[in-house]
């Protein structure tokens, strides 16, 4: 069997169809689903910097509390001890001088925060942005994983000189993210193979899926086959746009039966009521903006 570590982000990438306003019971009810599977890493949710959340002349309304995922928050919660906690935060908002007090106001010893992990998602351009940001965490003792969105128009050179970029300046691991849910199978095998010729550690390296074309498992299989690190699943697959990889669907492909139906019990009471709402998943308006490469 793959050692291959799993990130759910249900709360942080489904918070694009809610404003990340999940309710504490259904919040609490999925830690504590988690906490009893084989999902190693939990995304909270985004780190943004707003300082006035909520109802009011001064708040943003109907925006969820893990749209920041304060600690004060996140304790209340009680996140699981045994599990690994992400937030991903996106590399726009904390860049120049300004971004960067914020930075140092929202990210201090990771030994005082709820908070294990930090992804920061960016695109090929802010490969030299990057740098400062990843130094900063890393001296707060962070782990850190780059997230390149919109992989799939880059060329290999590319992708490995900002892979190099992340992991000399202290990142752990670096994600290759379909925003555009156009990857297929053969690209992942290429760029492994590619990096693999180059002496890169493929371990090193994570998956995120959207599932525009229907291919998440099959990109997901295929990179776990190529020696991946981690991938990234949500609950019902819900996620940005397409959506992600359906845990389900994984745990399916790992045979984990007893599992899948605890999180199916848990999506019957929490999940189907938002899907009803929100009709998230693959359309055929989705596969037509993985073919134009348009973003959600």
């Amino acid at each position: 069997m793959d050692n291959v570590k799993i990130l759910d982000c249900t709360l942080r990438d489904g918070g694009y169809y809610n404003n990340w306003d999940f309710s504490t019971n259904l919040s609490k009810n999925y830690l504590n689903v988690l906490a009893n599977s084989s999902v190693d890493i939990i995304e909270i949710g985004f780190r943004k910097p707003i300082d006035d959340i909520g109802p009011g002349s001064s708040g943003l309304k109907k925006i969820g509390k893990f749209l920041v995922s304060e600690d004060s928050y996140l304790k209340k919660i009680k996140t699981p001890k045994n599990k690994k906690i992400s937030v991903m935060i996106d590399l726009t908002d904390y860049i120049g001088s300004e971004g960067f007090q914020k930075l140092k106001k929202n990210f201090g010893e990771s030994k005082d925060s709820v908070v294990d992990i930090v992804r920061v998602a960016c695109n090929f351009n802010d490969k030299n942005k990057v740098i400062k940001i990843i130094k900063y965490l890393k001296s707060k003792k962070y782990i850190i994983c780059v997230n390149l969105m919109k992989f799939t128009v880059l060329n290999n050179y590319q992708i490995q000189s900002f892979l190099k970029i992340a992991l000399n300046s202290g990142a752990s691991y670096f994600y290759l993210a379909d925003s555009f849910g156009n990857c297929l199978p053969k690209q992942i095998k290429n760029i492994s193979r590619s990096l693999k010729r180059n002496k890169v550690d493929i371990s090193c390296l994570g998956f995120h899926s959207h599932d525009n074309t229907g291919n998440a498992l099959n990109n997901t299989i295929a990179a776990i086959k190529e020696g991946f690190g981690i991938i990234d699943t949500s609950i019902m697959g819900m996620g940005r746009g397409a959506g992600n990889l359906k845990l389900e669907d994984f745990l399916k492909y790992r045979n984990n039966v007893t599992e899948k139906r605890k999180i199916d019990k848990f999506s019957k009471t929490f999940m189907y009521p938002l899907y009803s709402k929100y009709k998230w998943g693959k359309n055929k308006y989705y596969k037509y903006s993985a073919k134009h490469n348009i973003h959600p």
